[in-house]
């Protein structure tokens, strides 16, 4: 019967190159193949490092980004609506009725002038 289970431990791999220093950071930039770049960071700092070669092989200056963390604001619940906020057919109508009182009072008053 075939084992489907390794018994060996497993080693994770990652694409982060960990440096100790920028000098060490501009010596691995130096090795680059034309059009590549990639992303070092340091152990000491938190600093990252972007080394590059254009496509003619020459190495471009390594950039120096400083890493901070960002607060992640924490979002409102949204407002959560209730019957209390709306008027039943009976209170929109006795609403209404005033409103259409005071109106035709008004245009009265101003027949008469």
């Amino acid at each position: 019967m075939y084992n489907y289970y390794s018994t060996y431990p497993v080693i994770m791999q990652s694409n982060i190159i960990w440096v100790d220093s920028e000098s060490e950071a501009r010596d691995k930039a130096k090795l680059l193949s034309p059009g590549i770049t990639i992303i070092m960071l340091d152990n000491n700092r938190p600093v990252a490092y972007k080394g590059s070669a254009d496509l003619s092989g020459k190495i471009l200056p390594v950039e120096v980004y400083r890493l901070a963390a960002e607060e992640v604001e924490e979002k409102e619940e949204p407002h959560q609506i209730t019957m209390d906020e709306y008027l039943t057919r009976k209170e929109f109508d006795s609403f209404k009725n005033s409103v259409e009182q005071r109106l035709s009072h008004l245009k009265r008053k101003g027949d008469k002038q």
